[in-house]
């Protein structure tokens, strides 16, 4: 799998809300993982600039893994509160 180096998240840590940034022009699939690896969210990206809602989750250690055709982008976020 090749690497995606253009994806931006931030804050992080963050609270409430996750944003990512990205130059490309397909739809990414985004997904957040437990520190066990349960899937606790996934959603399809459609644009550049996407803000997801954090705050429903436990705060803690997450990974986020953003795949786009054999591409992917992984990175580990903290929610706090």
């Amino acid at each position: 799998m090749e690497i995606l180096n253009t994806i931006h998240t931030y804050p992080n840590p963050t609270s409430s809300i996750l944003t990512i940034e990205y130059s490309l022009n397909d739809d990414l699939l985004f997904e957040l993982f437990s520190i066990e690896g349960k899937k606790v969210l996934q959603k399809v990206l459609t644009e550049k600039r996407s803000k997801l809602n954090m705050s429903q989750l436990s705060k803690g250690r997450y990974f986020v893994r953003i795949t786009q055709n054999k591409k992917v982008f992984s990175q580990q976020i903290v929610i706090g509160k």
